[in-house]
């Protein structure tokens, strides 16, 4: 017959044991991971590489976005880079909602930060759009 201190003894630890998750630290860690893959695989499967500059960072925590173009080319590029990189929509309208004289814009979501800035050129028939997004892995 095992004795009951010797069970409890042994059964406490794994109890212990399995009701611990992964820390705060690891967690973290994973969702940045997760976040670069999801980024990785948006700028490889990016359609419009011939119209805008859409690329990983040297150091693999950010990614950029950069384009010069006609109003309606530059935001269908644009338009399809956000949809890839999943940012939410009330960032969306920020950033449709900024204008020249507004500067580079900043924000925050998740684990990330966003910063960008728009121009625009000659407004009219052939109005010109530059759009620069840069986003980082936040610490």
């Amino acid at each position: 017959m095992i004795n009951p201190k010797r069970l409890l003894t042994i059964l406490l630890p794994i109890v212990f044991l399995i009701g611990c998750g992964p820390s705060a630290e690891e967690i973290k860690k994973q969702e940045n991971q997760a976040t670069i893959e999801k980024w990785t695989t948006a700028v490889d499967g990016f359609v419009f590489k011939e119209l805008a500059e859409f690329y990983m960072t040297s150091d693999g925590k950010g990614v950029v976005f950069r384009e010069s173009q006609f109003e309606g080319i530059g935001l269908t590029a644009f338009g399809f880079a956000v949809h890839a990189l999943e940012i939410p929509d009330y960032i969306m309208e920020r950033i449709s909602n900024t204008a020249p004289r507004d500067g580079n814009q900043k924000d925050s979501y998740d684990n990330v930060e966003i910063n960008w800035s728009v121009d625009r050129k000659d407004p009219g028939q052939f109005s010109e759009i530059e759009i620069y997004m840069n986003l980082r892995l936040a610490n």
